[in-house]
C-alpha cells in the first residue's frame, strides 16, 4: 500500500474500532433495560430512535431521494430479517453474558459464506469449508454440550447469527444498486414499523435516567452504522473486517464493569477459534480476488 494511503486506512481502522464500541454499548443498554422493560418495547425504542437519527442524517444530502430504491421488497426483507436478528439477540442477552452472546454471533460471517452456496450459487472450496467447520467447533467449545446443562438462550443467539447471515446475503444484493444511506434509512424504518404493533404486548413508561438509556440505545446503534459508513470510505472491507472483532474486547469490558460477568477460559478459547476462522475467510476471499461487499450495517 502506498504511504499516502496509510493515514486514510488508519482512520478507517479507528472508525471501525469505535463502531465496535458503539455496538457493545447498544448490547449493554439492551441487556440492562431488558431487565425492567418488555423486550418488545426495548426493540421498538432501538429502531424508532435509530430511524429518526438515520433519516435526519440522510435528508441533509439526499432529501426525498433517501426513500429511492430499485429493490423495495429486498429492502423490506432486509429490515424484517435484521429485526428478527435483533430480537433474538436481545432475548439471548437477557439471559446470557455479553461476551458469550457476541462470541456466538461472530459465527454469522461463517454462516453467510456457507449460505452463499445454495442462495447465491457461489463456489466455496475445501479450505473455506474447513474454516467454517472449525468456527462451529469454536461454538461447541463455548457451549460444551454434554458437560453440563446448556441454557436454551444459546439457541436464540445461534438464531440471531443465522438471521444475521440471511440479512448479509440480501444486503449483498441490495448494495449493488442502492446508496448505503438509503439502505440505512430503510432498515431502521422497516424495523420500527414492524415492531410498533408489538407494543400492544406491553409498555412500561420509562422513569428517570432510563429515558437517557433508551435514547442511548438507538443513538449508539445509529452512530455505530455511521462510523462504519465512514470507515468503508477510508479502507477496503477486507482490511477492516478483522478489526471488527475488537468488539469482543469492548463487550467483555462492559460485561465486567456493568454486570460483573467474567467469561471463563473456554469462552475465550471458543471465541478465539471463531475469530480465527472468520479472519481466515476474509483473507482467503481477498487472496481469491473475490472481494467482500462493504456493508454499513451490522446484524443487530
Amino acid at each position: 500500500m502506498a504511504p499516502s494511503h496509510q493515514p486514510s486506512i488508519l482512520r478507517g481502522l479507528v472508525l471501525v474500532i469505535l463502531a465496535g464500541m458503539c455496538f457493545a454499548l447498544l448490547d449493554s443498554n439492551a441487556k440492562w433495560l431488558g431487565q425492567s422493560y418488555p423486550l418488545t418495547q426495548v426493540l421498538w425504542m432501538r429502531y424508532t430512535i435509530g430511524a429518526v437519527i438515520a433519516m435526519a442524517y440522510a435528508v441533509r444530502s439526499l432529501r426525498w431521494a433517501m426513500f429511492s430504491t430499485r429493490h423495495p421488497w429486498l429492502q423490506v426483507s432486509r429490515g424484517a430479517l435484521l429485526l428478527i436478528c435483533t430480537y433474538t439477540n436481545f432475548l439471548a442477552l437477557h439471559y446470557l453474558p455479553l461476551a458469550l452472546v457476541l462470541s456466538v454471533l461472530f459465527t454469522a460471517p461463517l454462516m453467510t459464506c456457507a449460505l452463499s452456496v445454495p442462495l447465491l450459487g457461489e463456489k466455496v472450496g475445501w479450505r473455506r469449508w474447513s474454516a467454517i467447520a472449525v468456527g462451529f467447533c469454536g461454538v461447541l467449545v463455548i457451549v460444551r454440550p454434554g458437560l453440563g446443562e446448556v441454557h436454551w438462550a444459546i439457541l436464540s443467539a445461534l438464531a440471531s447469527a443465522f438471521f444475521g447471515a440471511l440479512y448479509n446475503i440480501v444486503t449483498r444484493q441490495v448494495a449493488r444498486h442502492d446508496d448505503t444511506r438509503v439502505s440505512l434509512v430503510y432498515v431502521s424504518l422497516v424495523g420500527a414499523i414492524i415492531a410498533t404493533p408489538e407494543l400492544a404486548l406491553g409498555w412500561e413508561t420509562p422513569v428517570g435516567w432510563d429515558w437517557a438509556l433508551f435514547v442511548g440505545l438507538g443513538a449508539s446503534g445509529a452512530l455505530g452504522h455511521f462510523l462504519l459508513i465512514g470507515a468503508f470510505k477510508h479502507a477496503p472491507a477486507s482490511t477492516l473486517a478483522p478489526f471488527s472483532y475488537v468488539q469482543i474486547v469492548w463487550s467483555t469490558m462492559m460485561g465486567y464493569l456493568v454486570f460483573s460477568n467474567v467469561p471463563d477460559l473456554m469462552t475465550f478459547v471458543g471465541a478465539a477459534i471463531i475469530i480465527a476462522s472468520g479472519v481466515y475467510l476474509v483473507l482467503r476471499e481477498r487472496q481469491l480476488g473475490r472481494g467482500i461487499a462493504a456493508r454499513a450495517e451490522r446484524p443487530t
